[in-house]
This record gives structure tokens, C-alpha cells and sequence, in this order.
């Protein structure tokens, strides 16, 4: 049985309906993230789990028992806000006690036991959030005096304090620095494990929900487009959406040849996808190329490379240094297409304007129609 279910939730505001029959399960002890862009119901999920919201109809079930009744203080649930919720009249270990002295949560946590904490208890509690935080020699500061990263740090302590069946953070990420975002994303993820505790986290920072996630719920309008492990999602991308939005992709139209073969003409340059697609000769659709499946071709091919692979002739427009990639966007057709590969202290940069033969695997084409259809050929083979 899931530990977080939620069952044909919808939520409307007026006539606004931002969640629509959403369902998801949740096993004990995961790491999920819900990931979409602005006002993909993301957010209006997560407050309905953790009771601040009310479903307009379906319901939520947690460990087995519908909540659709029980109130926020009731769920024993952690809760991490985006923008830390530190009282700052109050210093690091009371901010971190709050919780337990409001609850009076017993030793083995809300949900289990009957006996209060004790103040020796409650102390000694929060004297393992600040090591497990690694902010022991913060705990007598106030929150004004810590940086951004340790205030969420502080907010992460008290909400799993309390021990509570779940952990729910919406974008706690979001209002820190590059650097500080991915040291702080690894620390999260490395408590959960140690804690084994059961998370929900909102992001629309995709690498964010990439590298710390069990699954990744990627949401649009109201539902989910597709739910499943990163690198599933990155990979096999279920939909168009999915494919866009998740890292970069090229996205070129076409024009189909033979959809037996699977072979396609871009700008009168004939490619070929390695699965067959459904589509009438002559027929517009998109090609879908990520970045890092194209590479430059320097020399020719051997019998066995052309099999698999096609050759694209493009005209450097830009060049992009990304830091350990470099990317250089090209024009084929008038449409650009990026190329990224790996920096190299001994690369040689094409100039703007150079003419350039790109070699793409045909298992790194999806075809999809330009009505933003679900993919209809990708590399999945086994399907």
C-alpha cells in the first residue's frame, strides 16, 4: 500500500480550476518531486497534502487513513516554506523547539506514544538537529545573523524535529545563490536518506529535481504529464512537454519521406529515426535532437557508422562557453540547432560562419507531430 496517496484530487478557486483529477501514490521512505513551470498546480498540490487546502473534491490518504478531515496540526507532517518562516525574535535552538513544545510530541513522534517530551528531552532533541545540521555552534544566534543557506537549514531542523511521518518543502531553494542551492540540495537529499523520512519536494529548477529525486511528477495544467525516475524522464520523455521542458532540446521541423523507414527530410537533407513513425508521406512534423546527441564530424564514415547515423551540414551562428560545455548553435534551414560537447583546453573553436557536417545517431531522433502530439518514435526500443 502507498504511504501518500492522492486519489482524483481537484482543486478550483472560483472558476479556476488548477488541480484537475490528479492521482498519485507515494511509497514510504521516497523521494518524489513535483516539477512544472508557474501555475502548473504544483505548489496547490503540496498545501492540499499538508492541509492547508482543501480539495474541492477527491482525497488524500495517508499510511492508509483519509486526511481529508484532519487538520494541518494533526498530520504530523514537516513543512519547509520557501521563504524559511524563522521567528526572529528567537534564536536557532528555540526556533528549532517551537515545534516541539507546541506539539508536545511525544519521544517517538506525534504518532506514536502518548508521554510529552520533557525539557531535558526537548533540548536534547534539538542539540541533534543543530549536529545533523551541522550548525552546533550556531544555536545561540539569531535568524538576521545567519546567511540565506543557514536559515533554510534552521527551517529543514525544526520541520523534521518533531519526527513526522512526512516531509513536504515547496521550493526551498529558490531564494539562495547557485552555489549555496546545490550544496544545500545534496544536504537535504543526504538527510532523507539517513532519515528514511518520506518527501514531497516542489521545484521548477529541473537539475534540482533531477539529481535529488526518487521520481520526478513532471506537472502541466493541472495534471501530471508524466511521472517516473529521472532518468527515465530524461531519456523517454513521454510527451513533447516533457521532452521541452525537461533539459535542452532541439526541436526542427520536418518532413516525412518514408514512415516504414523512418526516414524524414530536413531542409531537404535526408535523416532517419531508428523506429518507424506514424505519419503520411509528405506529412509536417518535428524532429527532436538533444544537444549532446549531436556531434561533429570531422573526417568520413565507415559502412557500419552511416547504418546508424545521419549527416547534417549547418552554419555556425554562435558559440556558447557553459562552463565544462561548450555550445555551438547552428542554422540548418534557418532553424537553430544547438551542439554541445565537452570543454577542452585544447579545443579549437569554429569561427561564426563556418560550414559545419554534424553526425546524429538515429537513436537519438524522436519524431512527433507539430500539434504537440505525444512522441511518436524516440529511443525506446523495447516498445
Amino acid at each position: 500500500m502507498a504511504f501518500i496517496e492522492l486519489r482524483d484530487i481537484v482543486k478550483s478557486f472560483g472558476n479556476n480550476t488548477v488541480v484537475k483529477g490528479l492521482s498519485l501514490s507515494v511509497e514510504k521512505g521516497e523521494f518524489v518531486s513535483f516539477l512544472g513551470g508557474s501555475g502548473c498546480g504544483k505548489t496547490t498540490t503540496l498545501r492540499m497534502i499538508a492541509g492547508f487546502e482543501t480539495p474541492t473534491s477527491g482525497s488524500i490518504l495517508i499510511d492508509g487513513a483519509d486526511v481529508g478531515d484532519v487538520r494541518p496540526s494533526r498530520r504530523n507532517l514537516g513543512m519547509v516554506f520557501q521563504n524559511y518562516a524563522l521567528f526572529p525574535n528567537m534564536t536557532v535552538r528555540r526556533n528549532i523547539a517551537f515545534g516541539l513544545k507546541i506539539a508536545r510530541a511525544p519521544a517517538g513522534g506525534t504518532a506514536r506514544g502518548s508521554a510529552s517530551r520533557t525539557g531535558k528531552k526537548i533540548a536534547d532533541r534539538v542539540e541533534e538537529m543543530l549536529d545533523l545540521i551541522r550548525m552546533s555552534e550556531f544555536g545561540s544566534r539569531y535568524p538576521h545573523q545567519l546567511s540565506g543557506g543557514q536559515q533554510q537549514r534552521v527551517a529543514l531542523a525544526r520541520a523534521i524535529a518533531i519526527e513526522p511521518r512526512a516531509l513536504l518543502l515547496d521550493e526551498p531553494l529558490s531564494a539562495l545563490d547557485a552555489k549555496i542551492r546545490v550544496k544545500l540540495r545534496d544536504d537535504i537529499r543526504d538527510i532523507q536518506r539517513k532519515l528514511g523520512i518520506t518527501t514531497i519536494y516542489v521545484t521548477h529548477d529541473q537539475e534540482e529535481a533531477l539529481s535529488i529525486s526518487d521520481r520526478v511528477a513532471v506537472m502541466k495544467d493541472g495534471l501530471i504529464e508524466q511521472i517516473g525516475a529521472p532518468f527515465d524522464i530524461y531519456n523517454r520523455p513521454a510527451t513533447p512537454y516533457v521532452a521541452s521542458f525537461i533539459g535542452t532540446l532541439n526541436v526542427i521541423p520536418a518532413v516525412a519521406i518514408d514512415p516504414a523507414a523512418g526516414t524524414l527530410a530536413i531542409d531537404g537533407q535526408v535523416i532517419r529515426a531508428r523506429l518507424a513513425y506514424d505519419a503520411k508521406p509528405g506529412a509536417e512534423l518535428c524532429v527532436s535532437i538533444r544537444p549532446e546527441a549531436i556531434s561533429q564530424l570531422a573526417g568520413g564514415l565507415g559502412e557500419g557508422e552511416l547504418a546508424d547515423s545521419n549527416v547534417l551540414e549547418g552554419e555556425v551562428i554562435n558559440v556558447k562557453l557553459l562552463g565544462s560545455i561548450v555550445r555551438l548553435v547552428l542554422s540548418i534551414g534557418g532553424h537553430k540547432v544547438s551542439m554541445d560537447g565537452f570543454n577542452d583546453p585544447e579545443l579549437t573553436l569554429p569561427a561564426i560562419g563556418a560550414r559545419l557536417r554534424l553526425l546524429v545517431p538515429s537513436e537519438a531522433i524522436g519524431v512527433s507531430k507539430p500539434e504537440a502530439a505525444p512522441v511518436i518514435a524516440a529511443a525506446e526500443e523495447d516498445k
